[in-house]
């Protein structure tokens, strides 16, 4: 009984810990993409949705992709 109590708890630790993993890339990605929006001039969606932002209103490139994206965070 021992033993499955340990696999249990092995297993939840595990599931925890690729939970936090997926968090953490998923706020990196929300971050990379923040910041590549702000360095073309673009607000971020959030902002995108306010329409007294004035940020928001400024021009920038009609479509972009997510390989054109990372394209420009690696230059």
């Amino acid at each position: 009984m021992d033993q499955v109590i340990d696999d249990y708890k092995k297993k939840n630790r595990q599931l925890c810990e690729a939970v936090e993993n997926l968090a953490q890339m998923a706020a990196s990605e929300f971050l990379l993409d923040a910041a590549i929006r702000f360095k073309l001039g673009r607000a971020p969606p959030s902002e995108s949705l306010t329409d007294s932002n004035s940020v928001a209103k400024r021009p920038g490139p009609l479509s972009l992709n997510g390989s054109a994206i990372h394209s420009v965070a690696r230059a």
